[in-house]
């Protein structure tokens, strides 16, 4: 199922979106450039937008409610005779959403103008697909599906049915409706007909190659061919949530017209393909694109031509006033607006090369930095739409390239709302990530025009020339998120905040498992865990995750364990599936493999930068291709959940109903078949029980490795700080065999009971290792506390030892690097167990 998810970030800073921050007030008062001349011989005017979201926030740039008033403030001022939107105008269809959007209408048009309201897939999040329709008529007072005159122009609107993107139903009622307007007596083949749906049409207007609706192409319900009859039908659609300021937008390749309108109260969302250029990780969403507020004047005049205005409501301007688009039955059959208009390379300023930033390298990135090109003319299409990375190995190798989006929705200095939104940059500085470890790299930048970057065509380009960057050496991958509701606790391993989001949850036992489990259930969100930077940058390019659950309804879509919001990744189960879907920079990825209600699976997923694949009970099931790196959710929704999914406001949604879950694992290590099969093997049958073995041994052993060595001797002390190390790299490792970790757990103990029987001190300090540590209790070893470090008298000898406990660490076969750092410094007389650990 498409979703495109609406991402509240919550706060309010400012109230009005082209407000400027130190004193709001609303951008018309500013600039009152909306008042547009109405020619004498148009004959409607019309204010074109859509995914209004009424339920959602954009932090400093405004609620929802609050864009939409900027908006409907703008197209009163401009004298429009109907206002139209094309859908998600909720942001999930909730009643008082619905309520606060009419109220938000009723109050900002005047009586004069017409509102038109088409429904889109948010509409249908809260009553599900089959019902959605009744309650968007009882609220809105609209049929979803209508035909509606203003002036004597028609416009259409089509909301989906069975999916939620899926117009296939609606073919009879636009057929029939087309038929109604051509038997007309005064029919007129060269007036418009707008058609206003949410989803746009497959590779027409800007986006629609990624986000696009089900229009039947093939089929006897093929509404393109249908559409495709009447070269004057001008299809208006949102969704995609695109930049308006993209000549692309509009659309003439399939002999009518296609226009993308953009935003109104959600946040920009352009192409895969790109990156953030401050982390350099996959972004579908364009920096700042909270600020997103944009939309359409259209003019239809008496002989039929019609003329768009784009609307930036953001920065209070017109984007590129002195180029409307001019609309025209015939134009759109000759393929007018195509998709390859010529366009003119941009230009550097003189002399300009690229740089580096080179406190900003490290193992895998490099900060490239270079000044801002211009555009060749003020035209739209030589707009500058990106700017593409090259990274080449000077002594040869495999070239890294990533492309970012050029600024160009930001304000001009000193223009419109300029200080209300962020001006232009003059000069860039990029992350670009997925370098080699220790190897240098000279770098190149080309500026792009979309129709450059569309076509495949050169674009300007500048060069590091002698200048190079290296970069550091790699850290290793490890594990990161290790949840075992088996040890009684809901608790990150590794220390990521938890928060339980209701009072029906709970852990309890699992007679069928053997174990402790969370039982999930009222669809409370279960558990939230709070997630960092640098966690993502860890696994931006590989990747291994897992989840044991069994859950009771395998049809309504729910997530298990997941963090996406159009980005991320997660485990979702819906008509008799369990999915993967995983956001990468490519696009959507999601593999997936039947499944039973009410049985337990262990599910893991492996992501290699290129490759997502599934696997069920330890076998492969299937893949799917995810290249260019996994897109980084924003900062709102920055939350793994156990039992749902996080909204963009960091709230659950998408919750588990009814189910269980054992326990929920990442890793940034790239695990093969049989290492999957290995830690299925760790996470059902005898694996949970060896592990908490391991960690009754552990948190027994902790209190003696907190007092020290004492008096203890140095080889039974060596021996007992092998033993501890082995059992926390075992408990710690995603793949180790149930026997080894009881064989851990018997030598932990047995090392530490060799301590009592040895115990050579006289002054009581070897003692406090306790009785021999039988007992479980006391801190968790899941949390294996400090230790008693000196800055003196360290010798020759330390280094020794923490050699030996490396060369015994890696003995044992298992790579502990980034996440467990063990070592023995001697101090005199005294050998001490350090155990640091990081996030």
């Amino acid at each position: 199922m498409k979703r495109r998810y609406a991402v509240p970030v919550v706060s309010a800073v400012v109230m009005v979106l082209a407000s400027v921050l130190a004193a709001p007030s609303a951008h018309a008062e500013q600039s009152a450039t909306w008042d547009l001349p109405r020619d004498k011989d148009v004959v409607a005017r019309f204010g074109f937008g859509s995914d209004i979201h009424v339920g959602r926030d954009s932090g400093k740039y405004g609620s929802a409610v609050d864009k939409l008033k900027n908006a409907l403030n703008a197209y009163r001022q401009s004298g429009v005779d109907a206002v139209g939107f094309s859908g998600d105008l909720t942001d999930s269809g909730q009643v008082g959403q619905y309520q606060t959007l009419m109220d938000t209408l009723n109050t900002g048009t005047d009586d004069s103008e017409q509102v038109i309201l088409a429904m889109g897939n948010h509409e249908t999040l809260d009553a599900g697909v089959s019902d959605s329709p009744q309650r968007f008529k009882k609220y809105t007072g609209q049929d979803m599906n209508k035909l509606v005159e203003v002036n004597g122009v028609d416009v259409i609107t089509m909301g989906p049915q069975n999916e939620d993107d899926d117009y296939r139903a609606d073919y009879d009622f636009l057929k029939t409706t087309l038929d109604r307007i051509t038997s007309r007596a005064n029919y007129d083949p060269n007036r418009p007909i707008f058609v206003l749906t949410h989803h746009g049409v497959q590779n027409t207007a800007y986006v629609t190659n990624e986000w696009y609706g089900e229009y039947g192409a093939g089929t006897d319900h093929d509404l393109v061919k249908l559409m495709q009859q009447y070269p004057q039908i001008i299809q208006v659609s949102g969704h995609s949530h695109a930049t308006l300021e993209d000549a692309r937008s509009i659309d003439q390749s399939l002999g009518y017209t296609s226009i993308q309108d953009g935003t109104i109260g959600a946040y920009f969302e352009n192409e895969s393909g790109k990156v953030d250029p401050i982390t350099g990780t996959a972004a579908t969403r364009p920096a700042d694109s909270e600020l997103a507020s944009q939309g359409l004047l259209v003019d239809v005049y008496r002989d039929g031509t019609v003329k768009v205005h784009r609307m930036n409501f953001a920065t209070g301007t017109w984007i590129y006033p002195d180029e409307p688009w001019i609309i025209t039955a015939d134009g759109a059959k000759a393929n007018v607006y195509g998709k390859n208009r010529p366009s003119t390379p941009a230009m550097f300023p003189d002399g300009a090369s690229v740089g580096f930033d080179t406190a900003k390298t490290t193992g895998n990135s490099a900060a490239v930095t270079f000044p801002a090109a211009k555009p060749a003319d003020g035209t739209n299409n030589n707009m500058i739409h990106s700017y593409r990375i090259t990274m080449t190995p000077k002594n040869g190798g495999e070239t890294v390239s990533k492309s970012v989006f050029n600024d160009y929705y930001y304000a001009k200095a000193g223009v419109g709302a300029a200080g209300a939104v962020p001006t232009q940059k003059s000069r860039w500085s990029v992350t670009v990530k997925g370098l080699t470890p220790q190897t240098e790299y000279t770098a190149t930048v080309e500026a792009l025009t979309s129709f450059e970057e569309e076509n495949g065509a050169a674009g300007a380009v500048i060069a590091s020339g002698q200048t190079s960057v290296t970069t550091n050496e790699a850290p290793a991958p490890s594990p990161m998120f290790d949840v075992d509701f088996g040890s009684g606790s809901a608790d990150d391993y590794y220390a990521h905040q938890s928060v339980k989001q209701g009072g029906v949850s709970a852990i309890e036992d699992n007679a069928e498992l053997g174990q402790q489990v969370l039982h999930v259930r009222g669809g409370d969100g279960g558990y939230r865990y709070t997630m960092e930077d640098e966690d993502y940058n860890a696994i931006a390019n590989g990747f291994t995750t897992d989840v044991v659950f069994s859950i009771a309804d395998v049809q309504k879509d729910q997530c298990v364990f997941s963090n996406q919001q159009n980005a991320g990744f997660g485990f979702e189960v819906e008509n008799g599936k369990l999915e993967f879907w995983l956001n990468a920079g490519s696009g959507r990825a999601k593999p997936a493999v039947a499944i039973q209600p009410d049985t337990w699976y262990h599910a893991s997923a492996v992501y290699d930068g290129n490759t997502v694949t599934l696997y069920l009970n330890g076998e492969k099931v299937d893949s799917a291709s995810a290249k260019s790196g996994l897109v980084i959710p924003s900062n709102g929704a920055k939350y793994f959940f156990i039992g749902a999914d996080t909204s963009g406001s960091g709230a659950p949604e998408y919750q588990m109903k009814e189910g269980y879950v054992a326990l929920a694992r990442i890793s940034s290590q790239v695990f093969s078949d049989d290492e999957v099969a290995a830690s299925y093997t760790n996470a059902m049958g005898d694996g949970p029980a060896a592990k908490q073995t391991v960690r009754q041994a552990l948190t027994a052993a902790k209190r003696v490795v907190e007092a020290g060595q004492g008096n203890y001797s140095d080889a039974t002390w060596s021996a007992f700080a092998d033993a501890y190390t082995t059992a926390l790299v075992r408990v710690e490792d995603f793949r180790a065999a149930p026997a080894d970790l009881n064989a851990a757990a018997v030598a932990l103990r047995s090392a530490q009971q060799a301590l009592q029987e040895t115990n050579s001190g006289d002054d009581g300090n070897g003692g406090n290792g306790g009785d021999g540590g039988s007992d479980a209790g006391g801190q968790d070893a899941n949390q294996p506390g400090g230790s008693h470090d000196s800055d003196s008298g360290a010798d020759k000898s330390s280094a020794s030892q923490e050699a030996n406990a490396a060369d015994r660490l890696s003995a044992t076969g298992v790579n502990t690097a980034g996440l467990l750092a063990v070592t023995l410094v001697l101090v005199g007389a005294a050998l001490t167990l350090k155990v640091v650990r990081r996030r």
